[in-house]
């Protein structure tokens, strides 16, 4: 890979050239090698899929060194894209949760409504449906947030997300003077807590 590209700088193919080479140093575990070559892919202007998957490695790379918000950049670039689904349940709602945590609610909810749309199962379509209704709390729209809530809460998944989404919903309830039901929801969100031991 060196020798071409040193012999051929200009060549067509550098830029995926340094995408593999980045794949090499990270399945060698040589990860600010990788991370270093993925970026010289990327700002070498790969084709559409070798810089997808560039931005999928770099995400991945950067989060697992804690460099969260330019792993969020590069997630958040492939939102929009076909490989958006390759970021898969945790990572989206990693996404999703970070971009709330820094007062992001239009980005975390885009996150959301991705995992909304792939997930595969109905725990992932829980905390989709609750990271959505936090999003849109925090836009103001507490109408969608209740509803994202609810459909939250439809599922069977006894998840985080089930507590929080009931809790969420009481309290918002509670706000609205709806105390009757506001109980039921805060009774839910204390028994869905894991409590230590």
């Amino acid at each position: 890979l060196d020798e071409r590209m040193n012999r051929f700088p200009k060549a067509g193919g550098i830029a995926e050239l340094k995408y593999w080479r980045g794949v090499v140093y990270r399945q060698l575990g040589e990860k600010r090698e990788a991370e270093a070559a993925f970026k010289a892919s990327l700002a070498a202007m790969p084709p559409d899929e070798i810089a997808r998957e560039a931005k999928l490695e770099l995400g991945v790379l950067l989060h697992a060194a804690g460099k969260n918000d330019e792993a969020a950049k590069y997630f958040g670039q492939l939102l929009s894209s076909s490989n958006a689904s390759k970021l898969g349940g945790e990572r989206l709602a990693w996404m999703a949760e970070f971009q709330l945590q820094m007062k992001r609610p239009e980005e975390a909810l885009k996150s959301a409504e991705v995992l909304i749309a792939s997930a595969k199962d109905d725990g992932w379509r829980q905390a989709a449906y609750t990271l959505a209704g936090m999003a849109h709390e925090a836009l103001g729209r507490n109408e969608a947030a209740a509803g994202q809530w609810r459909k939250a809460l439809e599922l069977t998944s006894k998840t985080k997300y089930a507590a929080t989404a009931a809790l969420r919903l009481g309290e918002m309830l509670s706000k609205a003077g709806k105390y009757d039901e506001a109980a039921g929801f805060l009774e839910r969100a204390a028994a869905g807590a894991v409590t230590p031991e």
